[in-house]
């Protein structure tokens, strides 16, 4: 049995064919190709996310409070503008 699963390579994730279901034993090259007629894994070259990072940086604990004073303040807006008439 084979499996695929993403793993980097050359600043890219990509798929690639494993040889155990944790996809941590590359199969042989090629085997891919041998059961699929010649046809190569989707994205074993092409990255599967975006070449962009995102940071892994933990959220700041103030940010749900700032949420809920732009929410009030969205709120107070709404309330404003009702009272004038627009």
């Amino acid at each position: 049995a084979f499996f695929v699963g993403p793993h980097c390579h050359q600043g890219k994730v990509i798929l690639g064919l494993f040889t155990e279901e944790t996809c941590s034993i590359k199969a042989a090259r090629g085997s891919y190709e041998a059961m699929f007629d010649g046809q190569q894994l989707p994205h074993s070259s092409t990255s599967i996310i975006e070449s962009k990072c995102m940071s892994c940086k933990v959220p700041n604990e103030n940010d749900a409070n700032n949420m809920n004073n732009n929410n009030n303040n969205n709120q107070d807006q709404k309330q404003n503008h009702n009272k004038n008439g627009n």
